[in-house]
């Protein structure tokens, strides 16, 4: 239990301070300062440094995509036969990242942003190859309600519209509250709404 318990403090304290400082920039007696333990159970739990920036990211994706995966399957029995409508593809697409970053994980965000500042080739190589089979399900089911767009336009598509995701998770909020100064700014779902708006438009116009 006492190991489960430093396990837990290491990555959330992982999380906060790659979140804040980017990796590199984090050391690891600063990690166990913040997570009050020692390189020891760093090394006993993760391997490296690089181990635990591997399982932070895995704790907030997995869940995630697992996520995805279900409400995709189910979308699919509700519309049997017929094309899955667009805003209902982006919306569980979309939907369980939002709710779990601006939750459970809120510094996933700006990891994952300084990933592309900072490169690290093994946790990156690892988001691709946990989010591939998820894109890959999501672009076949596009294509099937998109058919005037072959396979490359929806995954470039793609790749721009998770940008823009991220950058509202790590913006968003912020931004919406100094433009339009609504008391419901900070709303994660209000942002969800625009963010299905804005990606919907983009698939919806043919090249």
């Amino acid at each position: 239990m006492a190991t489960e318990e430093t396990r837990r403090r290491l990555l959330e304290a992982a999380e906060r301070l790659f979140a804040k400082k980017g990796f590199n920039a984090t050391t690891l007696r600063e990690l166990t300062r913040e997570a009050s333990t020692n390189l020891a159970a760093v090394n006993y739990h993760f391997g490296s440094k690089e181990g635990l920036l591997v399982q932070v990211l895995d704790r907030g994706l997995r869940p995630i995509n697992e996520e995805r995966m279900e409400l995709l399957r189910r979308a699919r029995e509700t519309y049997g036969d017929s094309p899955i409508p667009v805003r209902v593809l982006l919306h569980a697409f979309f939907a369980p990242a939002v709710r779990l970053l601006t939750s459970e994980h809120p510094g996933l965000p700006n990891i994952l942003l300084r990933l592309n500042l900072e490169p690290h080739p093994e946790a990156q190589a690892r988001v691709v190859e946990w989010l591939r089979p998820v894109a890959e399900a999501f672009a076949e089911a596009l294509h099937e309600s998109l058919p005037h767009l072959d396979r490359s336009q929806i995954m470039t598509r793609g790749v721009f519209m998770t940008g823009a995701f991220l950058y509202m998770l790590d913006q968003g909020r912020e931004l919406l509250s100094a433009l339009n100064g609504h008391d419901n700014a900070e709303d994660p779902g209000r942002l969800l709404d625009e963010l299905v708006a804005c990606c919907e438009s983009a698939f919806l116009h043919a090249a």
